[in-house]
């Protein structure tokens, strides 16, 4: 024996959703057919000739307030930017005023959109003539490394100089192209790489490349002594001194460690303070010179004990 199963489309639903479909339909119509307003903002594209560059450049945007009826504003729904040609242009400083822009925004909405209102209504920017320039590159970094860790010879820049585009008043002025600030933490691994972005903050160049790789290299550091003399300064009589000589101890990297010895540093006790007949006896351990390959440098003896011997 057979059962006959229920069937989901049933003559009568099917009416009633075609009825649901012309609401709808209707709905539709009616609420696209009234008049709305509403406000965005949009790109906007200034074309300028391959000779000139921007010395100041015009605003990246606008926004506009804007009503039309749903169908046109439906039709105008769009993220594409708003292109304004400018075919008169002086070297230095230009101004485009409210009625000039507006044929632009128009151009970009379907007729039945009206344009209220729209900010900013005043494009104010400079040209110049466009100059080429090749510029090396300066990378602005400041690392931190763990303890017992250096930086091992300069940065690696790759490439170390690009082609730079842009305003001749500007690039006349510049020897370098900057990079944005890299502060890597706790450096020890023996190469770090990273990807930096080149500086334009005025956004008036175009750089070509627009970041550099830079490679830092890292190195520990080791510990090293000897013992300097004292150079004594000012000293006018027979004087004796202790110690005549201390003992130093300094980091320093390891591929530096036989590149220091202690003809490299300086220690000197001034005499030039102190007077005839005077009590004191101490005089402090200046330094006077040491390499800039070593860091942490300290001696036990701070101060040297002085006697003078008179005639």
């Amino acid at each position: 024996m057979s059962i006959n199963k229920p069937t989901i489309f049933t003559k009568e639903r099917i009416t009633r959703l075609i009825i649901l479909l012309i609401a709808l339909v209707f709905w539709l119509f009616v609420k696209l057919s009234k008049e709305y307003r509403t406000s965005e903002t949009f790109s906007v594209v200034c074309d300028l000739p391959d000779t000139l560059a921007w010395s100041n450049p015009p605003p990246k945007s606008v926004h506009v307030t804007y009503s039309g009826e749903g169908w046109s504003l439906l039709h105008s729904y769009s993220k594409k930017p708003i292109h304004i040609s400018l075919p008169n242009l002086k070297l230095g400083q230009n101004n485009l005023e409210r009625r000039e822009i507006v044929p632009f925004l128009e151009k970009r909405f379907s007729s039945g959109v009206h344009i209220i209102d729209f900010t900013p209504d005043n494009f104010s920017f400079a040209v110049d003539k466009k100059l080429t320039k090749t510029l090396p590159v300066k990378v602005y970094y400041k690392p931190t490394f763990r303890p017992g860790y250096t930086q091992k010879g300069p940065l690696f820049v790759v490439p170390d100089s690009v082609e730079v585009l842009g305003p001749r008043s500007t690039l006349e002025a510049m020897n370098s192209v900057g990079t944005e600030l890299w502060t890597p933490q706790d450096c020890k691994s023996s190469i770090i790489d990273h990807r930096l972005k080149l500086l334009d903050e005025n956004h008036t160049l175009t750089l070509k490349p627009d970041a550099v790789l830079v490679t830092l290299n890292v190195e520990q550091l080791t510990e090293k002594s000897f013992f300097v003399p004292i150079t004594l300064l000012n000293a006018q009589d027979s004087i004796r001194v202790f110690p005549d000589k201390v003992k130093i101890f300094f980091s320093i990297p390891l591929s530096q460690f036989d590149k220091v010895n202690p003809n490299d540093f300086e220690l000197v006790a001034d005499f030039a303070e102190v007077k005839p007949g005077s009590s004191m006896n101490t005089l402090p351990i200046q330094v006077r010179k040491q390499p800039n390959i070593i860091s942490n440098l300290r001696f036990r003896s701070k101060a040297i004990e002085f006697f003078i011997e008179k005639e």
